[in-house]
């Protein structure tokens, strides 16, 4: 092609120079290059470099540029670049030719070319070839995938040389057959693959058979003919001739395991053999293959333990593949990202053929579903990152085990890619690892391994008088590990035995230093500060220098080379300086984890150095600090909520929903700031809870809501068990009175987690993130919040004195120096259409993260210029919200079906043809209620779009009515019930339908199912399955039935023996003792879960005291409300109920609650006492037992029916109630008097 002159536009340069060959090429040949990222420049720092010495490129980094798609002539994509990607289809919209860097080189090479392609053994197969077709003398060039871009070397490539190409499916599906067509092809392998590119399976086929299609007339293919999908492709050839792979018996014995290498091995044989090697030189090319990085690749043995980097491993069947290639016992890390992949056949796999596995990443829980279903035998965990998955196979492992990494899945959750992924293992594994699960300490003078910085701080001169001094005699292991002078280590490891108190052998080597491997326990002293060494510790040491030591497990400390005559004496520690150190230790791990997300240390490790100060404060409660990590979840609930204001307003957002709106509010500050440069900043709109942080002096002393931006509730006793906020922060110069703006929000991960949890105790999943947080961060129980394991997000700033910063950039990273989690993906544009621009871009990634995105936000970075720019009455100027939907998907509708719920409730159900949805296949969704769905007027047969909320429940947005074919019939939803017949009735100003009939079969089976259920009655051995037998039996019809049941008669239904009958009438007898608060949640009394149950019991102790109460008193208990007191009410008042009730009660079933076992007495008899503010005697409970004790009742709220309200400190809102009310005010002595204390 004639390239000089023409616009070229390069399509992502990326940050590891993939586009650089291409860029070269094109400029160096006169073509007009423009080259466009969304990635900044400072990001790119590395490619630009490459690149400086062509100053005739343009770049328009930050974000793309309309424009250019659209003037451009030709346009150059990276392969990852999928067909339907915006700025792709704008270009070819405008006539651009898009090509990409392999079909530009295989339009300009003069050489012979072998291709292969298949979902597994791809590169092994290519490297094969090329190292056989090398040893027969040929030059051979391997590209494709394989090595880096061979356009810079074109001139060097000559006709009789031979090009040995690996190509995914993405590069062959966009080649055209204007291309040099290949001598040779090979298909070694077909399973479903990178589904999160192409459209469907179908699509992925189609592209890897472009490789049939692309092999000369008369060239050779090279099939699988073991793979079934594969041989069925000889259909395909027409006049190309068809090679068998090679058998076993006409290859030599090779140096890699595994069934699949021999396999790639046939399949290279018999390529070269159509090319015309001879088999001297294919045999020879095998016996001399190695393999190649990251592909079963040996990369140490340590104490026994061999480990295996298999990271190109990304497809299940290649890990099953691997596995069956191990010679020795096998811990197993898999996970990643998904790529659509079919895991079922790994899990089988892993189930029967692994020691242990160690699941991570996104994937990680899919997998750990998967194999737990098979009940495998082996050990297995899901951990977040790999190096925590690294760190429990080691833990796990012992001498003569294979710690293998071969992930099955694709790397972009975690590392670049998967060379990047192998990389960090291959270093982890012989450097780091052993000694970072035995408390590693690591020097400055160490190579930099695993990716610290760590500083030589003083000299050995300066600190004369701190000598290193051991306790007892310390015996010493000593390793001597090498690394290469540029800090890379290159893997050769030394080992030495070393009598105690002695020193490594001299070595000629940049990196001299030694390491003791503790055997004993010691003290290091620095100054007059203890720091505890224990067995197991590893101290890297430079002979007579004193270095800054990280240690990953335990502590800091300044230390010096030990010598014989040093291991003497020391005396121990304090336990106030133990409690100190633990907890700053404990601090910086939650920073590690939460903030940085660069855990050092596993669960375990974390665990134990909890459960040590849980024992040194308890046995020293004089020296526990209000920010003590054990100190985070309160013992009892709050009484209420209160309201606190905030010194500067939490004023709200602006929304904009598209991008021309988006741009005339870029226009308005440009025009409000007289058309100053402003500079941007992008951050994510998390889909939580705004809050606000007060921190005095360093400590956290409250956490509220925004509430209406003036006042907002004082959430301090929850936001405290948020493990990511610091309770005090970190480093220096901390402001006086610092107030941060957050968001707190929970991950997807947790929400499945918990649905989970509340599945089998038999209650109703949450809807989504935002829901269950916004209902957690308001509890009264902290202990409860804390279960929910919420998070945080802080992005703005408050009231503040001695703030530093003068941008919003440098505050994140102040934030960040405090120890606290600013909002993360931030990006800063020194222009408004780059912001926009990066926004378009951020859009199509967001669907990776792990928790709701419901937008993105726009900044003015500097303060100076917000502050001119000011706010109206509602909302900031100087920002604004971008909002948009997420997780859509179009579909056909193909059905409506109607549930009945066990209180009546007739939901509509959506029917769909099966459609991939945030990752996961959706077949149904919710279509809410009759009244949904006449307002959006689905019909059967319609194209649908459907939304998944919180990646959880699936609904039903919007109908593409332009597509509706022919005349489709709106769904005629029934008037009677689809189970009983009954006609059904809408609830009074409700928006749902129910079947009023109670004795409705559908609703017995699903109350008798939540009555039995864990957190009800817990009847074991009732289960769904049973309770659908004894109802269609008619052997249970209410919950009465259940207790009057007989061993003979469930001994008579299908599957059910007489010990099995047995033992549910035992499980049914058991229940009647559970008590008042599960049988009130048993009920399936509407509004009544088990928390509101609980309350309930607590307050009115028995059924008869409950029955007593009218609305209003219902009313007044804390966290009832009106709704859930005249749902209580009914419920208990219906001449239908209270004959169940009765039943129940004369069938033995217990109805009170236990109640103080103290003498009662009657001197607050009839009164109602309110408690506020903080109590110095008494907590809640304990005065609320003494008020009840003595005859009265404890109220929540102030009402003109309190008799007293007891005020404390701090008390608020409710004893200026009282005062106006004109209700007699007690303080704790005066109360004390009136009971006669």
């Amino acid at each position: 092609m004639q390239w000089h002159g023409r616009r070229v536009t390069v399509m992502g340069l990326g940050r590891h120079g993939g586009a650089i060959g291409a860029v070269r090429f094109l400029a160096e040949r006169g073509a007009l290059v423009t080259v466009t990222d969304t990635v900044d420049e400072a990001s790119l720092h590395d490619s630009l470099t490459q690149l400086k010495d062509l100053p005739q490129v343009r770049y328009e980094l930050g974000g793309h540029d309309e424009s250019t798609f659209c003037s451009t002539e030709i346009l150059v994509v990276n392969p990852a670049v999928r067909p339907n990607n915006r700025w792709l289809q704008l270009a070819i919209e405008h006539g651009a030719k898009v090509t990409s860097e392999i079909e530009i080189l295989l339009g300009e090479v003069d050489a012979h070319v072998v291709a292969v392609t298949g979902s597994n053994g791809k590169s092994t197969t290519a490297a094969m070839l090329e190292a056989i077709l090398r040893v027969g003398g040929d030059r051979t060039w391997l590209g494709g995938n394989l090595g880096g871009s061979l356009l810079p070397q074109l001139e060097c490539i000559g006709p009789e040389d031979w090009l040995v190409l690996e190509l995914s499916s993405f590069q062959l599906h966009r080649l055209s057959s204007e291309i040099r067509p290949f001598d040779v092809s090979v298909v070694t392998s077909y399973s479903p693959n990178h589904l999160d590119w192409h459209p469907d399976v179908e699509h992925y086929i189609q592209a890897k058979q472009r490789i049939i299609e692309l092999t000369a007339p008369n060239g050779a293919v090279v099939l699988n003919h073991e793979d079934y999908e594969v041989r069925t492709w000889n259909n395909l050839l027409q006049a190309r001739r068809l090679i068998s792979p090679a058998t076993d018996s006409e290859i030599p014995e090779l140096p890699l395991p595994g069934t699949h290498n021999r396999r790639n091995a046939h399949l290279a044989a018999a390529a070269a053999r159509a090319i015309g090697v001879d088999e001297k030189c294919v045999n020879q090319g095998l016996s001399a293959f190695r393999g190649l990085p990251h592909r079963l690749e040996r990369v140490a043995e340590i104490d026994g333990r061999v480990f295996i980097n298999d990271s190109a491993s990304t497809t299940p069947e290649s890990t099953v593949a691997a596995i069956e290639a191990c010679d020795a016992p096998v811990w197993l890390m898999a996970g990643g990202s998904d790529k659509g992949s079919d895991f079922h056949a790994l899990a089988n796999m892993i189930s029967t053929g692994v020691k242990g596995v160690a699941f991570y990443g996104q994937v990680g829980p899919t997998l750990l579903r998967l194999c737990e279903a098979l009940q495998p035998s082996c050990l297995r965990t899901n951990v977040a990152m790999l190096q925590e998955a690294l760190a429990w196979c080691w833990q796990q492992s012992q001498r003569g085990d294979m710690i293998v990494l071969s992930p099955g899945c694709a790397s972009g959750d975690q590392f670049n890619h998967y060379i990047h992924r192998g990389e960090t293992f291959r270093v982890r594994s012989p450097v780091a690892l052993p000694f970072q699960e035995r408390k590693t300490l690591k020097s400055g003078v160490v190579p930099n391994s695993i990716g610290e910085t760590v500083v030589k701080v003083k000299a050995y001169e300066q600190v004369e008088s701190a000598p290193v001094e051991m306790e007892g005699a310390v015996d010493c292991t000593v390793r001597w590990l090498v690394g290469e002078p540029d800090g890379a280590p290159n893997f050769a490891m030394r080992q030495f035995e070393v009598a105690p108190g002695g020193h490594t052998p001299k070595h000629n080597h940049p990196y001299e230093h030694e390491v003791f491997v503790l055997e004993g326990d010691g003290v290091v002293l620095e100054g007059d500060t203890e720091h505890p060494l224990t067995a197991g510790d590893v101290v890297y040491v430079a002979p007579d220098e004193v270095h800054q030591f990280r240690n990953t497990g335990l502590h800091h400390s300044f230390l010096r080379a030990p010598h014989c005559d040093r291991s003497t004496m020391s005396r121990k520690k304090s336990p106030a300086d133990e409690i100190r150190q633990l907890s700053d230790e404990i601090r910086r791990h939650d920073r590690k984890y939460y903030v940085d997300a660069a855990p050092e240390i596993t669960d375990l490790q974390y665990d134990k150095l909890i459960e040590r100060l849980k024992q040194l404060e308890a046995e020293h409660p004089e020296l526990v600090t209000p920010d003590s990590p054990t100190q985070r979840i309160g013992d009892q609930p709050v009484s209420e909520l209160q309201q606190v204001e905030h010194r500067v307003s939490m004023l709200s957002i602006d929304n904009t929903y598209s991008l021309e709106e988006l741009r005339k509010y870029g226009d308005r500050v440009k025009k409000l700031l007289k058309d100053e440069q402003v500079e941007w900043v992008v951050e994510l709109k998390i889909d939580g809870v705004a809050v606000s942080l007060l921190y005095e002096d360093g400590l956290l002393v409250r956490g509220a809501t925004r509430g209406n931006g003036r006042v907002g509730d004082d959430i301090t006793h929850n936001v405290r068990t948020l493990l990511d906020v610091p309770l005090r922060l970190v480093g220096d110069d901390i402001p006086p009175v610092l107030e941060v703006r957050g968001e707190i929000y929970m991950t997807n991960a947790d929400l499945v987690s918990l649905n989970e949890r509340r599945k089998e105790q038999g209650e109703e999943p949450y809807a989504n993130t935002r829901n269950v947080t916004a209902g957690s961060i308001r509890l009264l129980d902290s202990r409860i919040c804390a279960e929910r394991r919420l998070r945080l997000f802080c992005h703005g700033i408050g009231y503040v004195e001695g703030i530093k910063s003068e941008t919003h950039m440098d505050f994140l990273k102040e934030l960040r120096s405090y120890g606290l989690p600013a909002t993360p993906f931030v990006e800063c544009f020194k222009d408004f259409d780059a912001a926009v621009n990066h926004c378009e871009a951020l859009v199509e990634r967001l669907h990776d993260l792990d928790f709701e995105v419901d937008g993105l936000v726009l900044k003015v970075n500097r303060f100076e210029q917000r502050e001119r720019l000011g706010s109206t009455s509602k909302s900031p100027r100087w920002l604004v919200a971008y909002k948009f939907e997420k997780y859509e998907a179009t579909t056909r509708l193909n059905d409506i079906q109607v549930q009945v719920g066990k209180t009546g409730a007739i939901t509509p159900v959506a029917m769909l043809e099966p459609v991939e949805l945030a990752g996961t296949i959706v077949s149904r969704a919710s279509l809410h209620n009759a009244d949904e769905l006449d307002r959006k007027d689905v019909r059967v047969g319609d194209v649908v779009v459907v939304e998944k909320a919180g990646k959880i429940i699936p609904h039903i947005v919007r109908v593409e009515k332009h597509l509706r074919e022919g005349e489709l019939k709106p769904f005629p939803f029934p008037t009677k019930c689809p189970i009983c017949d009954t006609k059904l009735v809408r609830d009074e100003g409700g928006v749902y339908i129910r079947c009023p009939n109670f004795a409705c079969p559908a609703q017995v089976k699903e109350r008798i199912r939540y009555f039995a259920s864990r957190n009800a009655m817990d009847i074991e051995g009732l289960g769904d399955k049973l309770v659908d037998q004894l109802v269609t039996a008619d052997l249970v019809q209410s919950y009465g039935d259940l207790y009057r049941l007989e061993v003979d008669q469930v001994a008579a239904l299908e599957r059910m023996g007489r010990k099995s009958s047995e033992n549910l009438i035992e499980g049914i007898e058991n229940s009647k003792s559970r008590g008042l608060a599960r049988l009130l949640n048993a009920l399936s009394i509407r509004h009544v879960g088990a928390r509101v149950a609980t309350v309930l019991a607590d307050e009115f102790h028995d059924m008869d005291s409950l029955m007593k109460a009218d609305v209003e008193t219902l009313a007044e208990v804390n966290e009832i409300g009106s709704i859930i007191a005249q749902s209580v009410y009914d419920f208990l008042h219906s001449e239908a109920n209270e004959k169940v009730i009765a039943d129940l009660r004369e069938l033995g079933l217990k109805m009170d609650e236990p109640r103080s076992e103290k003498p009662r007495s009657s001197t607050l008899d009839g009164k109602t006492l309110v408690v506020t503010g903080t109590l110095e005697k008494y907590t809640r409970d304990e005065i609320k037992a003494l008020i009840e004790q003595h005859g009265g009742r404890a109220a929540s709220s102030v009402s003109k029916s309190t008799d007293y309200v007891v005020a404390g400190e701090k008390a608020g809102s409710k004893l200026t109630k009282a005062q106006q009310l004109g209700i007699t005010v007690l303080g704790e002595d005066e109360f004390q008097a009136l009971i006669g204390g």
